[in-house]
């Protein structure tokens, strides 16, 4: 969770746009940072019928071994 939240903090404030910079800074694949370009688009679409949780859902199917947060208890 930490990586994601570097990884939204470098670019919504640092400003850095390069997923390849982002994957660098935060030790992480360029894969595992998502398109937020593509995610914005989505989200700010005017029927309002897309989530966050839908946007993932989608990424997942696409790609299953994709980056993802596991939680054990």
């Amino acid at each position: 969770m930490q990586k994601i939240k570097d990884v939204l903090r470098l670019h919504l404030l640092g400003g850095m746009s390069s997923r390849r910079q982002l994957a660098r800074a935060v030790g992480c694949g360029k894969s595992a940072v998502p398109d937020w370009t593509k995610v914005r688009e989505e989200l700010a679409r005017p029927d309002n019928q897309v989530t966050l949780a839908l946007l993932w859902q989608e990424y997942k199917s696409e790609q299953p071994d994709g980056y993802a947060i596991c939680c054990r208890q």
